[in-house]
């Protein structure tokens, strides 16, 4: 099968040009990992991105031909976007046809003339932005929604029939995380080996919740004085040790360094907390997330919105962790309450304290989370969502 995956705008992540070493957001890990399993299992696959300079780049990764395609930035209008639309179309037009164009969350991109059929993958809410957006919905002979809340989303939302929308988790390898041995992962990190380590990983801005973490945080370690807890954050590349790994420093310098008003908040409530209770390690890549994971003994996932889907409370399970989540989105399907992990109300930093105060005190509780998480993790495994998604391409090819 000649599969071509079509991702959107770069305000939604940029595929690195080292994408096997550079840090992917959540949607491009799911992209270019299925991908890669796709090349894998014999099926001819490329991968359509949107280049974060104004050049061209070509690459074959691990049987995967990548294309990033230069923004068209005069072609950004009031009402339309099509910066990445207009050079979509004449690759489109220059490329050999596939079997299945699949599309990546911006349904405007759902151009196959070149494709026997077209799948839209939904990771996030649908965004609408004018009355054309059904008119490109109905060239998906399927809609994949990333959990059944972003599902049921949909359904309220886009003029697409019910029947053809199909839920299917993001996935994970969840065997890679237990291949890290937790010393050694906190050997590489610099963390002391006898501390308490609360993880979080994301972006810091609004949504994620870190400023509810922080002022948590203050609260356990005043409850708790005498113990040794530390707070280790991933994925800031403004707020942790220096340039991500695909950019160079002057590119850096002159996007990155300027902090946000949200992340000098961050920073001026992180600058409160004592230097040895907390870490900030910077934008880290698919390996090196890997052994992030198993340097820790609780992880947390304070988002303020509705989660489409938290993999990163799935990569945390797997790597043997009780999770602590908002109740919020799609976060309830991967985190049961009680069972591998805490749910608490989102943006409620003393329910926040309250539940890594429990985990804190109680050891029986976070093994026998982590005994339930590793089985229940174990259904959001790659070889099983790749096996679900190429039975919706079958479905589109033979409708």
């Amino acid at each position: 099968m000649h599969i071509r995956h079509i991702l959107p705008e770069p305000e939604q992540g940029v595929l690195p040009l080292d994408p096997l070493n550079g840090a992917l957001t959540g949607l491009l890990s799911v992209a270019f990992n299925l991908a890669l399993l796709q090349a894998r299992a014999g099926h001819r696959v490329e991968i359509i991105a949107p280049s974060e300079d104004s050049r061209a780049h070509r690459a074959d990764v691990e049987g995967v031909a990548i294309r990033w395609l230069p923004l068209w930035n005069r072609a950004r209008f009031p009402r339309y976007d099509l910066r990445l639309f207009l050079p979509l179309l004449i690759d489109n037009l220059r490329a050999p046809s596939a079997d299945i164009h699949h599309v990546h969350n911006n349904p405007y991109l759902l151009i196959h003339r070149r494709a026997r059929a077209a799948v839209m993958q939904f990771h996030n809410p649908p965004l609408r932005g004018s009355s054309t957006h059904d008119v490109f919905m109905r060239r998906a002979g399927r809609a994949i929604c990333c959990s059944g809340y972003i599902k049921e989303r949909v359904a309220a939302e886009v003029n697409y029939p019910a029947g053809q929308l199909v839920t299917i988790h993001n996935g994970i390898h969840a065997d890679a995380f237990q291949a890290i041995e937790p010393a050694h992962a906190r050997q590489q990190f610099g963390i002391d080996p006898d501390a308490f380590v609360v993880l979080f990983s994301g972006r810091i801005v609004p949504e994620k919740g870190f400023h509810v973490l922080l002022k948590a945080w203050q609260q356990v370690l005043q409850a708790r004085p005498g113990r040794n807890l530390v707070l280790v954050a991933a994925g800031s590349t403004r707020l942790g040790l220096g340039t991500p790994q695909h950019l160079s420093d002057d590119r850096f310098n002159a996007e990155f360094s300027a902090l946000s008003a949200y992340e000098r908040d961050v920073e001026q409530l992180a600058a409160t907390i004592p230097p040895e209770r907390i870490r900030f390690l910077g934008s880290l890549n698919r390996e090196a997330i890997r052994a992030f994971y198993r340097a820790g003994d609780v992880f947390v996932c304070p988002s303020t919105w509705e989660e489409p889907f938290g993999l990163v409370n799935a990569e945390a399970m797997a790597a043997g962790l009780p999770v602590i989540a908002s109740d919020a989105g799609g976060i309830p399907e991967i985190v049961q309450h009680e069972q591998n992990g805490l749910l608490v109300p989102k943006d409620d930093a003393d329910a926040l304290a309250n539940a890594i105060l429990r985990l804190v005190d109680d050891a029986d509780a976070r093994r026998r989370m982590t005994t339930q998480g590793l089985a229940y993790v174990r259904r959001f495994d790659w070889s099983e969502i790749a096996r679900q998604i190429e039975a919706v391409y079958e479905a589109c090819l033979h409708r």
